[in-house]
């Protein structure tokens, strides 16, 4: 493993190298220095690979010294966060090489945007799930959002439901369901008789699918290991949320693509970006829709994709053209409002129906692809190199 250097848990700085990783204390609200050479490369340049010129030569070493050193003194110290504030400069800074991924710079009002911690690593380094991430989860109830009653969690199921069945492949075809949680989807799949594994980076989601007598194991959408070609379809209908760094999607994408069979099924759901610009009581809707990115403190940075974006991803990863939907279709908005209007999460049958109607109409219209918070590309392996 190449060595490479990151925040990786509260108060501490993760040093990764061949010998394993070592967690060094943050003094000073700074974690210790890079040395000549961390980063895998000779001390020219952070992430600098054997045979390629360095990044910028001492000066590209001082800068990421200085980007790190303020992404320390900025950083929440809870959930590893940034604070909010102007802080252009850490956007600035934190620029160069990381493996092939690269860090993007910007200058972003209101917000410190750090993509990921991700962008400190490698891409070869395989991550633990960050711990907010896992604390999130642990905290919530990710098996009754879909399944509680509540109106908006039922347009969302039934919608998946709806256009999974009408391009996943005929019965009994292996469906690998990666980011899977507790095995919502997996269930009614099983249940239709799909054979599905689920693969989910958070232990509590594996126990829970394993009590319904679902296949499931602890896994990284990024890492597969499943084999070349080994299932009909692929899901992923969360991990896409939780990796903001276009580098940790795009090994995600791949992973699939490598997995599914020649003309397999990749559906892939993603958070529309400009949806929320409908949620007159969302102050944070702005800041999403320009950087696709929601950073808050009770829980992990969450990715919205432009619509655009989301079928490019899919394409790069060597797929062929997807269809984009939207889940919950234009009433989302509008179901919020009743809710808050009623104080009840079941709206009950009327707007249901309405609700799904909507999106089922908006099907036949892309321009209203935008008015949906959840979206759902759907492509396909191509059969032929």
């Amino acid at each position: 493993m190449r060595a490479a250097d990151g925040v990786l848990g509260v108060g501490k700085f993760v040093r990764f190298g061949a010998a394993g990783a070592e967690a060094l204390p943050v003094v000073g609200g700074q974690g210790p220095p890079l040395k000549d050479g961390d980063g895998g490369g000779d001390g020219g340049g952070l992430g600098k690979e054997p045979g390629q010129p360095a990044m910028g030569g001492d000066e590209g070493d001082r800068e990421v010294r200085e980007g790190l050193a303020r992404a320390f003194q900025v950083f929440d110290a809870r959930h590893l966060l940034p604070h909010r504030g102007r802080a252009g400069g850490l956007c600035e800074s934190i620029r160069g090489r990381a493996g092939q991924g690269g860090f993007r710079s910007g200058r972003v009002s209101g917000h410190v945007i750090l993509r990921s911690v991700a962008l400190l690593f490698p891409p070869e380094v395989d991550m633990a799930l960050l711990p907010d991430i896992t604390a999130f989860y642990d905290a919530g109830d990710e098996a009754g959002r879909l399944v509680s009653g509540r109106t908006i969690g039922t347009v969302e199921l039934v919608r998946t439901q709806g256009l999974l069945r009408a391009h996943l492949p005929p019965l009994p075809a292996s469906v690998l369901d990666v980011g899977g949680g507790p095995g919502v989807h997996a269930r009614w799949l099983t249940d239709s008789g799909y054979r599905v594994l689920v693969v989910d980076p958070v232990e509590r989601h594996v126990q829970q699918a394993r009590r319904q007598g679902l296949a499931a194991v602890v896994g990284d959408a990024r890492y597969l290991e499943q084999v070349d070609l080994s299932f009909d379809a692929v899901l992923m209908l969360g991990p896409l949320y939780h990796l903001p760094d276009r580098t940790g999607r795009a090994r995600a994408w791949r992973e699939a693509r490598r997995v599914v069979k020649p003309g397999g099924l990749v559906a892939a759901a993603a958070l529309n970006r400009y949806a929320k610009l409908l949620d007159l009581h969302s102050p944070g809707a702005l800041d999403i829709a320009v950087t696709g990115l929601r950073v808050r403190r009770d829980g992990p940075t969450t990715y919205y994709h432009d619509p655009s974006e989301l079928c490019a991803e899919a394409r790069q990863a060597g797929l062929g053209d997807p269809a984009v939907y939207g889940l919950h279709g234009p009433a989302y908005e509008a179901l919020k409002a009743e809710e808050r209007r009623t104080g009840t999460k079941d709206l009950g049958a009327k707007a249901l129906e309405t609700a799904l109607a909507a999106a089922r109409f908006a099907d036949g219209h892309p321009e209203l692809v935008v008015s949906s918070l959840h979206l759902l590309a759907v492509a396909r392996r191509p059969r032929t190199p």
